[in-house]
């Protein structure tokens, strides 16, 4: 099926739209200027586009250049989602186009590209269900596609191009969900889906506000059970039936690449839920186990948070948006500086007041904390097995007990706000009321000291600090998240509900493994996912990898 580099090279585009000629002939026109950025696009360069503008024609064209001598085969085939047919009757909207890509898959592995802006189901479930084919947004009016992002969709499409992942987005509104795909720069979005089961969905919110791994102190011996059922309602309501079947299925295909990697250009999936919490009924949606999501029936332990790398992704109005894909990962061996805080030294009963200045909170028991010296020792072995990679700084130096309550507030602020840190580690006690999270840190005469995570916030925002990592129970509120990532962080590893402590500690020991690891670093949502699967595998039974939650910036 390999054509001679020196023979005819030829482009066919399938399409009725006269537009789709003139903006595919000038992107191809552009390619010879970025050859050299981009060397897998050579043998697109200097092909010949030729349009046909029915199923039947295109069929025709390319059993006419198979009976060529010498024959032919196109570089690549460009066919449009709503094309039409000749024939009379032809069936339901894109099964013209269906059966042509069908049709030259039966034939040829020739790279194939689906231009749409809203493509009809049929089409869209099978790009969906088969990630060599790739669905292209064709807006030029709006300067979305540059040439480099052609050359990017190009490069990808080649047989021989490096596997890269793909990266699904699924974006939780108030009335409605929408997905987006990106690959490299270039994104596809759908047009908002309405739910379809919206009474359900709010019954699974008023289940989940009320649930927590724990009664007291003692774990619940269901508690697995009926979290699972929760994320597979939630799965089925806005992902299967929302969505849609197609967009399931991507996502358990690419759950079983994780497992069995195939072949061919993409390297599998990550996965984000998005949502913009200046909504307050997104605010509660965001309350949703997304990350135990699996499809009803799934084998044990295929939730998400264990098989994809994922996070949330946080929308927010008035702040200035990251790019649109954020790299994998750090560069390799780049030196990464963390202030860690260890308000482990504070138990007992502790009483909180109301940042809205209200009557005080209940009053909380706390027990003291003996892991996080472990966390300490084990960031220690990791900064020492590659000296300069990971440089820790320490809030309290072991000499100074006597640094507490506004003081050491204090410190905490000059030292985020100064210090050009990149991680702020805190391991301790922390609480979740309502949509408010305070930390808890040692006070005057044994008294604790209630710091509000908005303030921590401010602090990491004008530091440039990154990624705040919470070793601690509760600390994943909206209130959490909204502050921190409003402030300018990106983002955020904290837990959701009670955590067993010496459970919490080995969690934040495997997330650190791979996320700082100085040779091959891994990016929040894959350390994430890592540290998940590393802590189900020690203790299933205990809540801790279903408790954790990785947030990113938009």
């Amino acid at each position: 099926m390999e054509q001679d580099a020196a023979g005819p090279n030829f482009i066919l585009l399938a399409s009725m739209n006269d537009e789709h000629e003139d903006d595919w002939a000038n992107n191809l026109a552009q390619l010879h200027r970025l050859v050299q950025q981009y060397p897998a696009i050579a043998p697109f360069v200097g092909a010949e586009l030729r349009r046909r503008t029915s199923l039947e024609s295109a069929k025709t064209q390319i059993e006419s250049w198979d009976l060529s001598t010498p024959r032919i085969e196109p570089r690549l085939v460009i066919i449009d989602a709503r094309l039409g047919s000749t024939a009379s009757k032809r069936g339901k909207p894109g099964a013209a186009a269906v059966e042509l890509l069908e049709w030259i898959a039966a034939r040829s592995p020739v790279p194939l590209l689906v231009l749409a802006v809203d493509p009809p189901e049929l089409v869209q479930r099978y790009v969906l269900e088969r990630p060599e084919v790739f669905m292209w947004t064709n807006d030029a009016k709006t300067g979305v596609n540059s040439g480099a992002e052609v050359a990017t969709v190009l490069t990808c499409l080649t047989p021989l191009a490096p596997k890269r992942r793909r990266r699904l987005i699924i974006r939780v509104g108030e009335h409605s969900i929408t997905y987006r795909i990106q690959m490299g720069r270039h994104e596809y979005s759908s047009q908002d889906m309405p739910y379809k089961e919206r009474d359900r969905i709010s019954a699974l919110v008023g289940r989940i506000e009320t649930f927590s791994p724990y009664l007291g102190e003692t774990k619940a011996p269901q508690w697995l059970k009926d979290l699972s059922g929760v994320g597979e309602d939630v799965f089925s309501a806005m992902v299967t039936h929302s969505l849609g079947a197609p967009v399931a299925k991507l996502i358990q295909r690419a759950r079983d690449e994780e497992v069995s990697p195939g072949a061919g250009a993409f390297a599998g999936l990550d996965l984000r839920f998005e949502f913009n919490l200046a909504s307050q009924e997104v605010s509660r949606l965001f309350n949703l186990p997304f990350e135990m999501g699996r499809e009803f029936g799934a084998d044990s332990g295929r939730y998400l948070c264990l098989e994809l790398p994922m996070a949330r992704r946080l929308h927010l109005d008035g702040t200035a948006p990251a790019p649109r894909w954020e790299p994998d990962a750090r560069t390799p061996g780049q030196p990464v500086r963390m202030l860690f805080m260890d308000a482990s030294s504070v138990f007992g009963t502790v009483t909180f007041r109301r940042e809205d200045g209200g009557p005080p909170l209940p009053s909380m028991e706390f027990g003291p904390l003996q892991s996080v010296a472990k966390e300490r020792e084990h960031l220690a072995e990791l900064a020492a097995r590659v000296p300069g990679h990971l440089i820790i700084d320490h809030v309290r130096a072991a000499d100074e007990p006597g640094l507490v309550g506004a003081d050491l507030q204090r410190r905490i602020e000059e030292r985020l706000r100064t210090g050009n840190y990149d991680i702020f580690h805190f391991a301790g006690h922390s609480v979740s009321e309502g949509e408010s999270t305070m930390l808890v840190l040692p006070g005057e005469d044994g008294e604790a000291w209630q710091l509000s995570i908005r303030l921590i916030g401010q602090w990491m925002e004008a530091g440039k600090c990154k990624l705040l990592v919470l070793s601690s129970c509760s600390g994943a509120s909206v209130r959490t998240a909204l502050e921190v990532m409003r402030a300018g962080a990106a983002g955020v590893l904290a837990f959701r509900w009670q955590v067993e402590e010496e459970s919490c500690a080995r969690y934040i020991q495997r997330f650190y493994d791979v996320y700082l690891d100085a040779a091959q670093p891994k990016d929040l949502a894959e350390a994430y996912r890592y540290a998940c699967k590393a802590a189900q595998g020690d203790a299933g039974d205990l809540p801790t990898w279903a408790s954790a939650m990785a947030i990113v910036r938009d």
